[in-house]
């Protein structure tokens, strides 16, 4: 291949290798991960509970300390630079957002607001203006109840917000734990829907979900853990049709 039609490589925003973490001075609950997201790729990590999906990305996000959890082995790099010691509020201003698991907002202040305190990284009001109307552009349900108070929307609206959210913050890497919990079916479709239009505006995203049917199907590639290892990896399309993740996963889904 000549060098004019030589493609560039997609380099990995995000590098996990050989990441171990533990509780106290209990016996590591992960084991030796090694994982990559890149560029314009939804990556997901699944597994039961208790496999594990908590701790690694509480580890890649900087929350493990506040869990009295600390990495023991390893290392991770974001956008080729080494984060495994950085706060969790270093880790957001280099790009690194969250929607965290169990739909968490600030009750009290409005819609709007809560989109407000999300835009930490946009230093003018015509820069926080723009981020709220991509947000409401995203979710027309928010835009309905923008000056609603958090704490009344329903779960599924809950959930919108705390995407919109860490969307306002313009992430390099957007993580979302667990969007799906707790929602009812319809509620699921549409928040998978809004990962794949995410996705096709070229956003990167790294998905924790329980849901592993509507997880593969929104995701590029795919991280099994059971029990703190790593026990399937590979393309989404893939493991859609693996004996072990069907035998394991998606039997018990179709059940």
């Amino acid at each position: 291949m000549s060098a004019g039609t030589a493609t560039t490589p997609n380099p990995a925003i995000l590098e996990v290798f050989g990441l171990s973490a533990r509780y106290g001075d209990h016996a590591p609950v992960v084991r030796d991960i090694d994982l990559e997201v890149r560029h314009g790729e939804v990556v997901t990590i699944l597994g039961a509970n208790g496999a594990g999906k908590t701790t690694v990305v509480r580890a890649i996000t900087g929350l493990l300390d506040e869990h009295r959890g600390r990495i023991v082995a390893g290392g991770i790099l974001f956008r080729g630079q080494a984060i495994t010691n950085a706060t969790a509020a270093t880790r957001v201003r280099m790009g690194l957002a969250q929607a965290m698991e169990g739909r968490r907002v600030f009750a009290p202040l409005t819609v709007e607001e809560n989109l407000h305190a999300g835009a930490i990284t946009r230093r003018s009001r015509a820069e926080v203006r723009e981020g709220v109307h991509q947000v409401m552009d995203m979710f027309p349900e928010l835009q309905r109840r923008r000056r609603a108070k958090a704490g009344y929307l329903s779960g599924g609206e809950q959930q919108m917000l705390a995407i919109g959210r860490a969307m306002m913050a313009r992430p390099a890497l957007l993580v979302l734990d667990e969007p799906s919990l707790g929602l009812a079916p319809k509620l699921v479709e549409r928040v998978m829907d809004v990962i794949a239009r995410i996705r096709d505006e070229g956003n990167t995203v790294l998905l924790i979900e329980q849901n592993v049917a509507k997880a593969l199907d929104v995701s590029d590639r795919a991280y099994v853990l059971e029990v703190g290892s790593l026990a399937v990896t590979g393309a989404s399309a893939d493991l859609r049709d693996d004996a072990r993740v069907q035998a394991a996963y998606l039997g018990a889904s179709a059940a």
